[in-house]
């Protein structure tokens, strides 16, 4: 199971960096945070007012299993930008992001609704935050707990090159 996840990322990955390789420049983001179910976490994702992408929680002390370090969910994600404006971007601040995924340290789906907004720092640069739920969506895991909804929220830190360093002149 594991091995398709990452298979479907990567060909994911792969689909979203032959898109559009002329004028890709500046629709990707790479992002970096902290967040619940994620943990520490690493974003990548394409678009401008809609937008795909992967995230991958990285090993922490896991809340479940105090003496093991584990890895966060792997997930895929969308996001909706709907409204507001920015001075340094076209793209819209407010955003509605749905995502879902596999956390292999303890064997659980996830589906995480949330919404957001982005603080854009320059042209280049901002924080996303957004706040939401966590639903977990294993047999096993709903029987042991009264409720499978938990809080969910996260803060990250982002690049998206939107001006290409380079010109082209005539």
């Amino acid at each position: 199971m594991r091995f398709l996840l990452i298979k479907a990322d990567v060909f994911l990955i792969s689909l979203l960096l032959s898109a559009d390789p002329v004028f890709s420049q500046g629709k990707f983001e790479l992002a970096g945070g902290f967040g619940s179910p994620e943990m520490v976490v690493l974003k990548i994702r394409y678009g401008k007012n809609v937008q795909i992408g992967a995230s991958q929680g990285i090993g922490v002390f896991s809340m479940f299993s105090q003496s093991q370090i584990i890895n966060g969910p792997t997930m895929s994600e969308i996001y909706y930008h709907f409204s507001g404006k920015s001075r340094f971007t076209e793209q819209k601040p407010w955003y509605l992001f749905g995502s879902a995924g596999y956390w292999f340290g303890i064997n659980i789906f996830l589906c995480c609704p949330r919404i957001g907004r982005s603080f854009n720092l320059s042209e280049n640069t901002g924080i996303n935050i957004d706040l939401g739920a966590q639903i977990a969506l294993d047999k096993e895991f709903l029987a042991s707990n009264h409720s499978p909804v938990f809080p969910s929220e996260s803060i990250c830190y982002f690049f998206s090159p939107r001006k290409s360093p380079m010109t082209v002149s005539d």
